[in-house]
């Protein structure tokens, strides 16, 4: 027997968790690049709407702040804009993420959990359809809360809404894909797959979902969609945990942001009535309720 053959295999060293935050800080880092990079094509593309004026017309535009503030906005919200940034911001999310995992010396597959879940056996059909029913649920609930609660969406979750609506045809499969695909898998492997594991490893597993949820939701901005993200966030964290897998929180995530697009699409509106929210909240109910016994019990 070789001296090889009776060593002891060497202990994986501790995972470092400092890279957590300086993944997240790259993420804001980039999504700050890609804000600046959109002002400065917004900016452009405005200053280039007024060399055609008068001078007479020009100077009573820049001496009208509401003017100026009104072309702004319909460029920030236009088709071209609004689907190009998306597809930088999370084409940034999904790269980082797969960088950060690359420099890790635990292998890829293993670093960002990409393997199978583990389900009951015979389950694995019937959770998949549970998980793409659980996360559009949860986030219809929010948002019937937020239009019982408060009479709406906030001004920029509204704006970002209408603005998607009238998606123009050539710009719409990039915005499809950048809010439907990319979007998810990216913050998923980053999140839930990069950062999620180091942080329970470090705090346990609650604490490390938490955290790990409230970096997700501070990432949207809108103090709305801050709430939103985070309670999604918890939810995929948990889902995340307890199969062993990134995968069914991508699947989650995908429905979710593809059910969002269908709704937006086709003009559907969510009223302020008490009878859909307490639909909706009892299929989230029931939805995680079925999701929890088709898993495997939690080790102890």
């Amino acid at each position: 027997m070789t001296t090889a053959e009776t060593e002891a295999p060497h202990p994986r060293p501790p995972e470092r968790v400092w890279t957590v935050f300086a993944a997240y800080g790259a993420v804001w880092a980039c999504s700050c690049c890609v804000g600046a990079g959109s002002l400065v094509v917004m900016l452009i593309s405005f200053l280039s709407k007024t060399v055609g004026l008068d001078p007479e017309d020009r100077a009573a535009l820049f001496a009208d702040p509401a003017s100026i503030e009104a072309i702004m906005e319909k460029e920030m919200f236009g088709s071209g804009f609004l689907a190009s940034s998306m597809a930088a911001a999370t084409t940034c999310t999904l790269g980082l993420a797969l960088a950060a995992a690359a420099l890790s010396k635990v292998p890829l597959r293993e670093r960002l959990a990409l393997g199978p879940p583990v389900w009951r056996p015979g389950y694995a059909v019937p959770a998949a359809l549970a998980v793409m029913v659980a996360a559009p649920a949860l986030a219809t609930t929010e948002e019937l809360v937020a239009h019982a609660a408060m009479g709406g969406l906030s001004d920029m979750l509204q704006q970002r809404t209408d603005a998607m609506a009238v998606v123009e045809l050539p710009w719409y499969p990039l915005t499809f894909v950048s809010t439907a695909l990319v979007a998810p898998v990216g913050e998923e492997l980053l999140f839930r797959g990069y950062i999620q594991p180091r942080l329970v490893g470090w705090l346990g597993r609650w604490a490390g979902i938490i955290v790990t949820s409230v970096m997700f939701g501070t990432l949207h901005l809108d103090p709305m969609h801050v709430v939103f993200a985070f309670v999604a966030g918890v939810f995929l964290g948990w889902l995340r945990e307890r199969t062993g897998s990134v995968r069914p929180s991508i699947l989650a995530h995908i429905a979710n942001n593809t059910i969002y697009l269908a709704m937006v699409g086709f003009g559907i509106e969510l009223g302020s009535s008490w009878w859909p929210l307490a639909g909706a909240g009892a299929l989230t109910l029931a939805s995680i309720y079925a999701l929890t016994r088709m898993m495997v019990p939690p080790t102890p």
